[in-house]
């Protein structure tokens, strides 16, 4: 018999056994994550950026008409 098997009696390595020696610390394996780490200012929104909003204020074009958001409708190209 290996020591391998020796060591191990047939049963599945735990996370802490498969590290060798002096490569690190086996407890950092096997400790879960903090809970609750975020804030609820982590949790609200961002703000906009100043000026993004003025997009809204641009129409969209379809075919030869271009649409408001607030309901306007107008032919395009202009004709004046």
């Amino acid at each position: 018999m290996s020591s391998y098997d020796e060591r191990t009696k047939g049963r599945l390595l735990e996370a802490y056994e498969m590290i060798a020696p002096g490569c690190g610390d086996p407890r950092l394996l096997t400790r879960s994550p903090p809970h609750c780490i975020a804030s609820t200012a982590d949790l609200k929104p961002a703000p906009p950026r100043p000026g993004s909003l003025k997009a809204l204020d641009c129409p969209s074009r379809f075919g030869d008409r271009l649409h408001y958001r607030d309901g306007r409708v107008l032919p395009f190209p202009f004709l004046e």
